[in-house]
């Protein structure tokens, strides 16, 4: 699932200023993002509750047998379960 962001540039450059020029426009609306903050943003939004923005406690099992670890990632403050996924190892 997808979560993209919708920008009106319509709120942001009213038409009584006169034409807009739409390069301009997308660049004002786009910031660029380095490789290294990038990585920070993608690791907290691994490790961070969505609901409090405490970190989330994970617990791993690895079943050798099968090849598959199952992970879970929990936050202590909430009190709820916000990652079960299960891994195949190779």
């Amino acid at each position: 699932m997808d979560d993209k962001k919708v920008i009106d540039i319509r709120e942001e450059f009213p038409q009584d200023q006169g034409p807009l020029d739409l390069s301009t426009t997308v660049k004002a609306a786009l910031k660029t993002v380095t490789r290294d903050e990038w990585r920070e943003q993608e690791i907290e939004s691994h490790t961070i509750c969505y609901l409090c923005g405490q970190k989330l406690h994970f617990i791993h099992q690895t079943d050798f047998i099968t090849h598959e670890v199952d992970e879970e990632a929990n936050c202590l403050h909430c009190q709820i379960r916000t990652i079960k996924q299960s891994h195949r190892l190779q």
